[in-house]
């Protein structure tokens, strides 16, 4: 169960004077301490409409209590009086995910790193129903100590009522939408020869059986080169 705090005015003023690690149009997020950041809701984003089902969606998934070491839930929900303002979790240790990093990682490495992001994305939606969304590069981290990504939004995951393996599938389909998408427009794809690693950068998307990882083990194992961007050169 996640932990619910409430804090006065006085506290929250507090939270407010730390260094701010990053801002969008609903939150700004805080380093309080070495292990933690608070990201608090800006006041837009408190009133929202929607700002209930918002915080039962949050609850649903947090409540299952997930330990994962690649993303990382909220460890407390912070309340002033009885408003729900933001919440408190581990502080991520890296730099956000870029596309040259892909390029230019040994591709054994990088396919190494997608492998542990879809078995935790299998893992959460068969052991907990969790249900993934907005994965996109800014929402990861590259942890280059403990060579991992991590996953650091989980505001629009859901906790949902349909088949488990339909709910893996989903969360390794926004994944690879995502890391194929922001490839695909460095134009190093397209210079792939071996016909069979073609046929599955053309599937990839359409085919819910076919992960980014099948990919990039095809590109490890056919093309001969080092890294991603070695296919600019071929």
């Amino acid at each position: 169960m996640v932990l619910v705090v409430n804090i006065t005015k006085e506290q929250l003023r507090a939270i407010k004077n730390n260094n701010i690690l990053g801002s969008g149009n609903f939150s700004k997020v805080y380093d309080v301490s070495g292990n933690e950041i608070i990201k608090l809701w800006k006041q837009n984003a408190i009133d929202m409409s929607d700002n209930t089902l918002f915080l039962e969606n949050m609850m649903n998934v947090y409540n299952k209590g997930v330990d994962s070491s690649i993303i990382l839930f909220p460890e407390k929900l912070i309340y002033l009086k009885d408003i729900f303002v933001g919440y408190m979790r581990e502080k991520s240790i890296g730099e956000e995910l870029n596309v040259n990093m892909l390029l230019n990682y040994e591709i054994e490495n990088v396919y190494n790193l997608i492998i542990l992001l879809e078995q935790e994305l299998e893992r959460i939606a068969i052991d907990y129903n969790i249900k993934a969304g907005d994965i996109k590069f800014e929402n990861m981290i590259y942890n280059e100590n403990q060579n991992l990504i991590n996953i650091i939004d989980t505001d629009h995951f859901t906790v949902s009522n349909k088949d488990k393996y339909k709910i893996a599938k989903y969360n390794l389909n926004r994944l690879k939408l995502s890391l194929s998408t922001q490839l695909s427009r460095t134009g190093c794809l397209s210079n792939i020869k071996d016909k069979e690693t073609r046929n599955i950068l053309g599937n990839l998307i359409a085919n819910d059986d076919l992960k980014f990882s099948d990919l990039i083990y095809s590109i490890k194992e056919k093309e001969n080169v080092r890294t991603l961007n070695g296919l600019k050169r071929k």
